[in-house]
């Protein structure tokens, strides 16, 4: 439950190549330098592009961000429970600097799940070398004489007869690097003649989940491969609900639910609340709006936003207890 939603706190981390990381720190009380961001997330396995804008920074520091960059955006309240990540991925595009007044206004767009579609096996890394050697010699040696000399490239990951789904995600993911926070499969695919696992590890990863009745998404940064047909979630008792003029409560919510037009299984409920840090996708949050709506529903998607006079938290959650 929330305590108090003052003292808002934004945070932008940047990964140098180095090693090293550096942090850019915005309170609400220094408006000379602030930081903006709309931070969209969801359970589809589509990538998601966030974009931040930062105030009057240095030049200096402007350099520093380069595409393909991993970046974290944190946030919250000082009086509530301070700065926690709700997003990361990899710088895809830096903006030119656009002025807004006196102020310079500095931007860039980052997406989830870039890092792991640009993952790669170990043969995959292998067969680069190879290839790239190869390229080498024929410039040295000419394209005759670099024929002469035989590029035996590395088979991909096979798996033996009798192999199934949560083995080969498991294995495949280990051998990219790729760190699975959750993996949950409905109904495990066996593969009776053996499984070949040919060409990027996050296709192949997201293939046989879809295979097993599963779907894959990023969740902070986190890979999450999970059954989403009925209400599961993380449970992490956030409570929305409307304050009463003259009466004590209240936790963030800014308006009355709403609901879409649709009539199927996936009909959703939009919520909006002062900026929760706790919600990602998968949460599962308990909303009281009475006359309205009243439940602890799953989170579908949503969006985190912080610019002049916006500090907010909407979201689509399903209005069905069971779906998808």
């Amino acid at each position: 439950m929330a305590k108090f939603l003052w003292g808002r706190m934004v945070m932008i981390r940047l990964f140098l190549k180095n090693g090293k990381k550096i942090e850019f720190l915005a309170v609400h009380t220094h408006k000379s330098f602030s930081i903006n961001f709309n931070v969209p997330f969801g359970d589809s396995s589509t990538l998601h592009t966030s974009t931040v804008t930062i105030m009057n920074l240095s030049k200096a520091h402007r350099d520093m961000f380069k595409k393909g960059l991993k970046v974290q955006v944190l946030a919250g309240y000082k009086q509530d429970n301070g700065l926690k990540l709700i997003a990361e991925g990899a710088i895809n595009k830096v903006n030119p600097l656009t002025a807004s007044g006196a102020d310079i206004q500095f931007s860039f767009t980052f997406a989830e799940g870039q890092q792991l579609l640009q993952a790669q096996s170990t043969s995959e890394k292998a067969n680069s070398a190879i290839k790239k050697n190869a390229k080498h010699q024929e410039k040295v040696l000419g394209k005759t004489d670099a024929k002469k000399f035989k590029v035996k490239l590395h088979t991909a990951m096979s798996f033996a007869p009798g192999a199934n789904s949560n083995v080969i995600i498991r294995r495949v993911a280990a051998d990219a690097h790729v760190k699975i926070s959750k993996l949950k499969l409905p109904k495990v695919k066996t593969f009776k003649k053996g499984y070949v696992a040919k060409g990027k590890p996050y296709k192949i990863i997201h293939d046989l989940a879809k295979a097993s009745g599963a779907q894959v998404y990023e969740r902070r940064g986190q890979l999450v491969i999970e059954d989403e047909t009925n209400l599961s979630g993380k449970n992490e008792h956030i409570l929305i609900s409307m304050g009463t003029k003259g009466k004590p409560g209240g936790t963030g919510l800014m308006e009355h639910v709403s609901f879409n037009d649709s009539t199927d299984s996936n009909a959703t409920i939009s919520v909006k609340t002062y900026l929760r840090n706790q919600i990602s996708t998968g949460s599962l949050v308990t909303i009281k709006d009475p006359p309205y709506f009243t439940g602890t529903r799953r989170v579908q998607s949503g969006e985190f936003n912080c610019g002049d006079g916006d500090f907010s938290t909407t979201i689509e959650v399903y209005q069905n207890a069971k779906s998808k």
